[in-house]
């Protein structure tokens, strides 16, 4: 029924349409003169499009009619009436003459109203050709050299392909026909692509679209003037973002800057575009998501284009989403992404986990300082064969004991200290070789040559100071003294290798020390083993023995029982801590089970000198 009423009504409007011709001022509403005029050639087809079919200007769902007039005949033109066709709101003038220009009025009635307006065709006078084949107006065209380009053709048949019964397109340079392949290839859209443009291909192209619409053939022909101009760049290069992974917050903003390098000289054709993986991001700022306008900054190798990407609110679909910047060009297109993840705050583990490292370092440093020497006896006992072997080393001794002594005194604290508790420990316990003099060296040796000697052979001298030594009324036996001077003397210019430690027997202070021992105890200390005692004692001197000393030679030895439970009189005997001979085990050699590596040695006879005893 409708269908039936539709019909009725456009028959009525026909009829009243053609009785009254073209309407009078008021009649219809008048929309004026279309802006844009046909231009057209002699035998060149021209259309002209009714731009009153528009919702905004009435209601497409109601019935109309549209009519079109000559205004300078005052008739209205209608299909195949001459050389002109309607379809639809399109007028098309096929073989167009000088006679054909003027305004034309496209009128549309409806039951409600009518509406007019004016559209201008221009037909060209009959010199429209320059040099035979090539149009005097023509439009201007930029192509870019190096790079592929378009040259467009912009003659209106173009956007109304689709609605030709056939075509064909055909461009020309100058006036010969181009052959289709290699440089120039014709698009669908019936562009023309040039390919590696070269300031060579600057010329005058023109574009030939054949078609035949109802029945009808028709032409349409557009000069393009181009120019290259030469604009060297090169394939951009996005150097941000880098594929990272940025931690965020939920709600928070976010803003990430796509930096592009448009190497080059010249003017460029690069557009840098945010996307998602679902569509490409706004630049509306009012939008959650949205993209900055692009800005450009100069650089020694071309132009940094950038375009900064704003969330100002990030969500949960927005992680683990790639957001990805797309460079557009002539070329490739380069494409560089980030993601967004939660930020796992990861600030109080890592701040445990740091204390608990300061800690521990801290721990193991006082540890180690309170307990280096347990540590490094463990060591040497259990894995011996990291340290070198003293074997080969040309020592004889790994220590030579100097213990102070005092002319006509024997016995004391300090004395069997140094002959019987010192090498009961190290001799006897921990398997070490020491040297006392009066104990190992043979009867009327000369005491220098045994001394020095000795301690050619020796690895460490055990120096012991104090006691009744500096610091009582008793003098100081020289050959004692002759030791210490020349252990000293050895150790510290002759004898790199030969180490001392100083022993503290106490009851002396420092500024009584000779200037050499003063000098090396500020250095590195000196192990005490024992509390300072009195060291003199009014009854001592009547119950020690007295033993003369001989100055030029060695005395012999002489063995005494120690007794305890001795009277008030004499001194107590030093009993060391276990820390004291810790320290010493920790000073004296190593010894080692690592075989030294393999050298060629200079092999040293010793000869074994016989020294006769004087009469």
């Amino acid at each position: 029924m409708s269908s039936m009423f539709s019909w009725v009504a456009v028959s009525l409007l026909t009829v009243v349409s053609t009785a009254t011709g073209i309407p009078q001022d008021g009649e219809c509403k008048d929309y004026g003169v279309d802006f844009e005029r046909v231009f057209t050639r002699p035998g060149e087809a021209a259309m002209m499009n009714c731009s009153l079919v528009d919702p905004r200007v009435f209601n497409l769902t109601h019935p109309y009619n549209i009519t079109w007039y000559h205004l300078r005949t005052g008739l209205e033109r209608s299909s195949h009436m001459g050389h002109t066709i309607i379809q639809g709101t399109t007028l098309w003038f096929f073989n167009t003459t000088e006679e054909d220009k003027g305004e034309f009025m496209c009128v549309v009635r409806t039951l409600q109203g009518c509406f007019k307006q004016r559209y201008v065709l221009d037909v060209a006078a009959a010199t429209w050709l320059e040099r035979g084949c090539v149009h005097k107006e023509r439009s201007r065209q930029f192509l870019v050299a190096l790079t592929d380009d378009v040259v467009s053709c912009h003659s209106p048949v173009i956007d109304y392909l689709s609605y030709l019964d056939t075509y064909s397109i055909h461009w020309y340079r100058g006036c010969e026909v181009l052959q289709m392949g290699g440089k120039f290839l014709l698009r669908r859209d019936g562009y023309l692509h040039v390919t590696d443009v070269v300031p060579g291909d600057a010329d005058n192209y023109t574009c030939l679209v054949s078609f035949q619409l109802g029945g009808v053939e028709g032409r349409m022909t557009e000069t393009i003037e181009t120019t290259v101009s030469v604009e060297v760049t090169y394939q951009p290069q996005i150097l941000l973002p880098e594929g990272e992974i940025s931690k965020v917050d939920l709600g928070s903003a976010v803003s990430k800057v796509c930096r592009v390098l448009v190497p080059g000289v010249g003017t460029h054709r690069v557009l840098v575009i945010w996307r998602t993986p679902y569509t490409y991001v706004s630049d509306n700022t009012t939008h959650r998501i949205h993209q900055l306008p692009q800005r450009e900054l100069p650089d020694e190798d071309g132009v940094i284009v950038e375009v900064e990407l704003v969330l100002s609110e990030v969500r949960e679909e927005d992680l683990n989403v790639n957001f990805t910047c797309e460079a557009h060009n002539d070329r490739k297109i380069p494409m560089a992404s980030f993601r967004l993840q939660l930020d796992s705050n990861l600030l109080l583990p890592l701040g445990l986990v740091f204390g608990g490292v300061a800690l521990a370092f801290v721990q193991c440093v006082v540890l180690y300082r309170l307990f280096k020497i347990e540590i490094a006896l463990t060591c040497r006992a259990m894995m011996p064969y990291l340290y070198r072997s003293t074997e080969g080393d040309g020592k004889l001794y790994d220590a030579y004991v100097v213990y102070p002594r005092v002319i006509g005194q024997s016995g004391s604290a300090e004395e069997t200290f140094a002959l019987s508790t010192i090498p009961k420990m190290l001799e006897g316990r921990y398997g070490y070789r020491l040297f006392i003099l009066g104990r190992d060296c043979m009867p009327g040796e000369a005491l220098v040559d045994v001394v020095c000697s000795s301690l050619a052979l020796s690895r460490r001298v055990l120096l012991m100071y104090g006691g009744r030594s500096l610091s009582c009324e008793g003098v100081a036996d020289w050959g004692a003294w002759l030791e210490q001077q020349l252990a000293l003397q050895r150790s510290l210019l002759e004898d790199e290798g030969l180490g001392v430690v100083l022993i503290d027997l106490g009851g002396v202070s420092d500024s009584a020390l000779p200037p050499a021992m003063r000098l090396l105890k500020e250095e590195q200390g000196a192990l005490s083993p024992a509390p300072t005692h009195a060291c003199c004692s009014s009854s001592s001197s009547s119950s020690s023995s007295s033993s003369s000393s001989t100055h030029g030679c060695c005395g012999t030895e002489e063995e005494e029982e120690e007794e305890e439970g001795e009277g008030d009189g004499v001194l107590p005997f030093i009993n060391p801590p276990p820390r004291f001979w810790r320290e010493l085990r920790y000073h004296m050699p190593i010894r080692g089970k690592a075989r030294p590596r393999t050298r060629k040695h200079k092999h040293t006879h010793t000869q074994t000198h016989t020294h006769t005893a004087p009469v």
